[in-house]
């Protein structure tokens, strides 16, 4: 891991990113299919802001792109949960939503 050396007034996150984080996790909290994802942490990489990796207390990473449609991913991600989904989702690593009107997942 590399070790961030900070300032003082040194911005971590902008309004902006803590914003889309709050309403990223109402969203999954919020929707009933998304319900069974626990959320446990949310990493942001320092050298792409965009991107939001969602860690699940059921393992499962989720990778969110700020530069899509979250509502629109999310809803897809409903609609694969409720269907393809429904009963492998403990057994996957990650589910990626950052590409437009596509999800890729392992």
């Amino acid at each position: 891991n590399e070790e961030l050396k900070l300032k003082k007034m040194d911005k971590i996150l902008t309004e902006n990113i803590i914003s889309k984080i709050i309403f990223l996790n109402q969203k999954i909290s919020s929707s009933f299919a998304l319900a069974e994802l626990n959320i446990s942490n949310f990493t942001i990489n320092k050298n792409l802001p965009d991107e939001v990796s969602i860690q699940t207390q059921e393992g499962v990473e989720l990778l969110i792109s700020f530069k899509t449609n979250t509502v629109k991913q999310l809803n897809y991600l409903k609609l694969m949960m409720e269907n393809e989904l429904k009963d492998s989702l403990k057994n996957l690593k990650y589910i990626d939503l950052r590409t437009e009107d596509k999800i890729f997942y392992q």
